[in-house]
């Protein structure tokens, strides 16, 4: 069940050139080559070596005639290709991008300097949507007697078409009629919302600045290429949530989430040369406002109403294939008649009029776009690799439909119908609600694989269950057994934990969500996590392992925190391009005071391994000696519960300062809980917060609030975010984003490498690392369901700290291939702006000065992120 990597069919050449080579050999050498019959000796392996490397020639001598083409030559041709035509090749880009700019250099230089060339090389060399516009263009002015005459709007129709002429020809906005280099016209709601952004129609004083987030922009030579770098992903059919208290409303949202309605991406290559025009809102993939949906909707009407109706989409409608939102009942599977819906997309929500006749969620499917900077987690994209093959999972293979026309629980009944072994594939994105547990004590799997439809159009497998479920457990192999193998691909997971007991050889959650929760409000009313739009409590899925897994494998996943409980092993842990997030179980005691100040139940995440630490044989530190003694005075020589530890925790929180320099002597403390340990302690509900951390801090696998807590074998983390604590044993970084403390416990082996590190981290051998203090706002978001989820702010190299030298490491460009570091390295955002930016010197007019700006917006001083509640310590 493990991932393979392609490789092409072989050709012989290699064994047919190395016998060929044995042969001209005198049988003198041959036959004394190998004292032993049929074994390789070292004459033979050199023959061999040889043979390959005529191989290798022979291979070029026939592919020289496609190596003179660009479209048909190995990748090592297009530098000497690109030579030949004197093109500026971008050597950040990768094969794709290369081949495009050599194949299509006659056709930019014929249209060299054109705004239309401008957006068609953003889109050929980084692969993002673009539109360029001449900010000299957007300088107020004072108007002259060359300018052509403007008239007022017409009453009355138009016959002669001239309104619809000044617009085509840019004279006045489209939906504002603001003149060109005129006073703005406010009167549209829509145009207004548009300011600042690729589609503003008002006009602007001169800004001598360089460009630089939002500062800068206005000048006579300045070009700003707005380029749109996330990704809009369409949902092929979802099951929406009913909005509790609100007949009639829904959410589009599988989990509850109210996010934010995207628009897809409409251009395509026919959309440049001949065939270009400008882009419009709805042709670009960006998020969708509520102005901007009631304008398109109203302009498919015969008597526009008011200004915000005229938009240059006529006839838009967003229902139907491809569109930005699309309803259809369940069985018959037609469309909802687009007048009974109505849509607010900044929220994501819909309202069904009543004459739809829908009694529930589950008798509507929906199809949306949602935005995210990366494809990662489980969602509807291809979610195959260059050069990797997937790979082949057990059988037998079965093939259910989550939702109707099959069932809620169809999953779960074809599971329980497996004997152990097989692979479960959902062929459609509606959401299940029922999951059995997978084998039982001393049954339990031997090889499971459940995924999502790997036929294109690419869906995901939508699990979501009732809140008070419990646990989703996965029994594994028993210690006399062969260990068991589990895959997940492609699920959306929500609604309760996932429990791995018993024995297994590999654990692969590849392209998965295992959903991490949202955080709550800290004031109105206090609550740790927030609630969906029908009640149930977004509280984070977590991955605990209680029996024994050799190989943890994270890819391409979005989840929440990965623990050990009850006595688990994880032998080697391996997270690659993914985001994990360990949100807090409580929120803090008061306004002033820095985290919770009292144990409870659900932070209580080994309960059952601490007890036993504490009252199982054998010698004990300092520490867990004295709560040892602590936990039997308290019980008075009866077996101790959870139920008394907790009690033990609370009293020990409620008391005087519970640090002690003997006790703590084998604990790696934070920054944060030393420099409070150092000076004079707090007192009241500052001081309980204080022993709170202390403790969690000792004890992080059974306490902490961490995104990873795993104190045993080794950890290897490859272009991932992790937003939370970690507690581990052996550590292997590269190009990561550890946004809290990192706590290694053996930092004489691993090492730390390209990565953004909190200051303070107990790390192995850092190496190129970008440091930064803790609970600073490195994200535009950590709030999932978001599209700026995760996504590194423009202004987070303003926080990398240092010794005092000319050059400090930067997180947004600082990964080993000059990307920004966590789990959007793969994407290459850096990069592409660069290589961008050498190409607008080769094709831009003389002496202006192009600059991209992102879509949406930076957000450079973090305001959304100081935003958001209060995160784990």
């Amino acid at each position: 069940m493990s991932d393979t990597t392609y490789t092409p069919a072989p050709d012989g050449y290699d064994g047919a050139y190395t016998a060929r080579l044995w042969a001209l050999l005198p049988e003198l050498y041959r036959s004394s080559d190998s004292q032993v019959l049929g074994q390789t000796g070292p004459l033979q392996e050199l023959v061999a070596r040889l043979g390959a490397q005529v191989a290798v020639v022979r291979r070029s001598i026939d592919r020289l005639w496609e190596d003179q083409s660009v479209e048909s030559c190995d990748d090592w041709a297009l530098p000497y290709i690109a030579a030949l035509l004197a093109t500026n090749l971008v050597d950040g880009l990768d094969a794709r991008g290369q081949r495009l700019d050599i194949a299509n250099t006659i056709d930019y230089r014929r249209r060299k300097g054109t705004l239309g060339l401008l957006e068609q090389l953003a889109a050929d060399i980084t692969g993002w949507e673009a539109k360029a516009a001449e900010m000299a263009g957007r300088l107020s002015r004072t108007r002259h007697l060359l300018d052509p005459a403007l008239g007022w709007p017409p009453t009355s129709a138009d016959p002669t078409g001239a309104a619809e002429l000044q617009r085509a020809s840019g004279l006045v906005g489209t939906l504002t009629r603001t003149p060109r280099g005129g006073v703005a016209d406010l009167r549209s709601a829509a145009g207004a919302m548009a300011t600042g952004t690729p589609f503003d129609e008002y006009y602007h004083r001169a800004d001598v600045r360089t460009p630089r987030g939002t500062t800068g922009w206005y000048g006579i030579r300045k070009l700003a290429v707005f380029v749109w770098r996330a990704a809009s992903i369409g949902v092929i059919e979802a099951t929406p949530v009913a909005v509790g208290n609100c007949p009639g409303h829904f959410c589009l949202d599988p989990t509850g989430r109210q996010i934010e309605l995207w628009a897809p991406r409409k251009r395509s290559s026919s959309s440049y040369g001949e065939n270009w025009v400008s882009p419009d809102a709805l042709v670009v993939p960006g998020p969708i406002s509520n102005v901007l949906w009631d304008a398109v909707a109203a302009a498919g009407q015969p008597e526009p109403s008011s200004a915000d109706s005229a938009y240059p989409v006529p006839g838009a409608t967003f229902y139907g294939d491809g569109q930005a939102l699309a309803v259809n009942y369940v069985d018959p599977t037609t469309l909802v008649d687009p007048g009974q819906v109505t849509v607010w997309p900044e929220v994501g929500r819909f309202l069904l009029a009543p004459s739809a006749g829908v009694s529930s969620a589950a008798d509507i499917k929906v199809a949306y776009h949602y935005g995210l900077f990366y494809p990662v987690g489980a969602g509807p994209y291809d979610r195959r690799q260059p050069g990797v093959q997937l790979p082949i999972t057990a059988s037998p293979l079965v093939t259910v439909s989550a939702g109707p026309p099959g069932s809620p629980t169809a999953l779960g009944d074809a599971l329980s119908a497996l004997d152990g072994q097989g692979t479960v594939e959902v062929t459609d994105g509606l959401t299940c609600t029922s999951l059995p547990a997978l084998g039982a004590p001393g049954a339990g799997i031997s090889a499971i694989c459940i995924r999502a439809s790997r036929s294109l159009p690419a869906n995901r497998a939508v699990v979501r269950m009732p809140q008070g479920s419990g646990e989703w457990v996965i029994y594994g192999a028993e210690k006399d057994q062969a260990p068991a193998s589990l895959r997940l691909e492609g699920l959306l997971f929500s609604g309760g934990d996932i429990v791995l007991q018993g024995n297994f050889s590999d654990v692969i959650v590849s392209c998965c969500t295992l959903d991490p929760g949202s955080a709550g409000d800290l004031l109105n009313p206090p609550q740790a996590f927030a609630s969906a739009v029908d009640g149930t409590v977004l509280a984070p899925v977590h991955l605990f392992v209680e029996g024994t897994v050799e190989r943890l494998v994270i890819e391409r996943s979005i989840t929440g925190s990965i623990r050990t409980s009850s006595g688990g092993v994880i032998g080697s842990l391996s997270v690659d391009g993914s985001i994990i997030q360990g949100l807090a179980s409580q929120v803090p005691g008061g306004p002033a005071v820095p985290g919770p100040t009292s144990f409870t139940a659900e932070g209580l995440y080994d309960g059952a391994g601490l007890l036993g630490l504490l009252s199982g044989p054998g010698p004990k530190s300092p520490l867990v000696a004295f709560l040892s003694a602590q936990l039997a005075t308290l019980v008075a020589g009866s077996d101790p519960t959870t139920s008394d530890l907790l009690q033990l925790l609370n009293n020990l929180v409620g008391g005087p300062l519970v640090y002690d320099a003997n006790l703590f002597a084998g604990v790696a403390l934070s920054r944060f809980a030393q420099a409070q340990v150092t000076a004079p302690p707090p007192t009241g509900e500052a001081l309980a917060a204080l022993n709170y951390l202390l403790l969690t801090e000792a004890f992080p696998v059974a306490l902490a609030d961490a995104a990873i807590a795993c104190t045993t074998g080794t950890a290897t983390l490859t272009q991932s975010t992790i937003m939370g604590d970690c507690y581990l044993h052996r550590l292997y970084a590269s190009n990561c984003v550890l946004s809290g403390w990192v706590v290694a416990q053996d930092t004489q082996d691993g090492c730390t490498r390209f990565s953004a590190v909190t200051d303070g981290s107990a790390l192995p051998r850092p190496y190129e690392c970008a440091v930064v203090p803790y609970g600073e706002p490195l994200f535009v978001s950590t709030r999932f369901g978001e599209a700026s989820y995760a996504q590194i702010s423009d202004s987070a190299d303003d926080l990398v700290t240092g010794p005092p030298g000319p050059i400090l490491p930067s997180v947004l460009t600082g990964a080993e291939t000059g990307s920004e570091m966590g789990a959007f390295c793969a994407a290459l955002a850096p990069v592409k702006a660069r290589s961008l930016l050498v190409k607008y010197a080769e094709y831009a007019p003389v002496g202006i000065i192009p600059f991209p700006v992102p879509v949406p917006g930076p957000d450079p001083d973090g305001e959304r992120q100081r935003a958001l509640p209060w995160p784990s310590t």
